[in-house]
């Protein structure tokens, strides 16, 4: 809502693209040849929490699920706990 008010006093043209929301799941839709696959495609930034949902990832995964993390770290240790992560499970990359 807020970018939609600001929008007549940018230089230049703009388009607001909100996040979607679904409301459902829609089966037969998406997939991976592993199983299940969450992904991040974020700015990894400290107040967002990637490296703890990570390490909760791994210690709550099962079956075949894997974590996507994609995205520029603004935090060195944030870039850290999340590549250990990575390195060290094969469900984190």
């Amino acid at each position: 809502m807020a970018a939609r008010l600001i929008r007549t006093r940018l230089p230049g043209p703009a388009l607001h693209l909100p996040h979607p929301r679904y409301p459902r799941l829609v089966p037969g839709r998406g997939g991976s040849p592993y199983g299940a696959t969450i992904g991040g495609f974020v700015r990894l930034r400290p107040y967002k929490r990637t490296a703890a949902f990570a390490g909760a990832f791994v210690r709550h995964a099962a079956g075949e699920q894997r974590l996507l993390i994609a995205g520029h770290p603004d935090d060195p240790a944030t870039h850290r706990t999340v590549t250990e992560i990575a390195a060290a499970h094969d469900r984190v990359r």
